[in-house]
């Protein structure tokens, strides 16, 4: 397993690596996706065409906007706020509005692209990736079975047949799904990244705050808690 896939003490270990970055349809594409920029999505193609999962409600999509803002400054947000996007909560919404032709382009998301859209991981640019994490509660109620999981989750068969089929493996003897480099090869992501930004709460919330005088509170359901059963902030289990 890579070691940024896993936590040195043993407390987690990670199931997959995974990228957000800007969904776009093909058809306004450069020749090379990888050249695509977030300025791109600021141009008069974009008007009107963009969906985009509220920032200020995933802590990811937080990020990546995060990473943009530090290399294009706060006017790259504004500029984006005056394209009219339609924002909504959770990230598949988002992606799907690109890939079924409904909007040109969302800046942050991942998933299932097809038929219309292409996630781009830009040459020239940072996107966010991470080793997504999994763990055993030291209060689970079926630990043997949960760790059962765990081994099957994390083995050659598993992580071959089922995570290296859609994403990029945490094992070293697994290569990537067709169309992928070696996460490590791409210089314009840190996996160890996202979870330093994650440490500082107090500063994600400043963040976040910053970035909610632009888009505004976080508006309807979110599609994986559609009760709004957690709430924004759910705290504790």
């Amino acid at each position: 397993m890579f070691s940024n896939a896993k936590d040195p003490d043993g407390y987690w270990t990670g199931v997959f690596f995974a990228a957000f970055s800007p969904v776009v349809n093909t058809g306004v594409l450069p020749a090379d996706p990888a050249t695509f920029r977030a300025t791109d999505l600021l141009t008069p193609t974009f008007q009107n065409r963009i969906i985009a999962t509220y920032p200020n409600d995933d802590d990811a999509v937080l990020f990546q906007y995060k990473l943009n803002i530090e290399q294009h400054g706060w006017q790259w947000l504004a500029g984006l706020v005056a394209q009219n996007p339609v924002f909504l909560r959770g990230v598949p919404g988002s992606v799907a509005g690109v890939a079924n032709g409904s909007y040109l382009a969302t800046p942050v998301g991942a998933g299932d692209t097809r038929p219309n859209a292409t996630q781009v991981l830009p040459r020239q640019e940072r996107f966010a990736s991470w080793a997504q994490r999994g763990a055993i509660l030291t209060r689970a109620k079926h630990k043997a079975t949960a760790k059962l999981f765990v081994s099957w989750l994390t083995s050659a068969a598993a992580q071959a047949s089922v995570i290296a089929s859609w994403t990029w493996s945490v094992r070293s003897d697994i290569t990537p799904p067709n169309g992928l480099k070696p996460l490590a090869d791409y210089a314009t992501t840190d996996p160890a990244a996202f979870p330093k930004f994650m440490s500082d709460r107090a500063a994600v919330e400043r963040f976040r705050s910053q970035v909610e005088l632009y888009v505004g509170r976080a508006q309807g359901g979110d599609p994986a808690d559609p009760d709004n059963t957690l709430g924004r902030a759910p705290g504790a289990f």
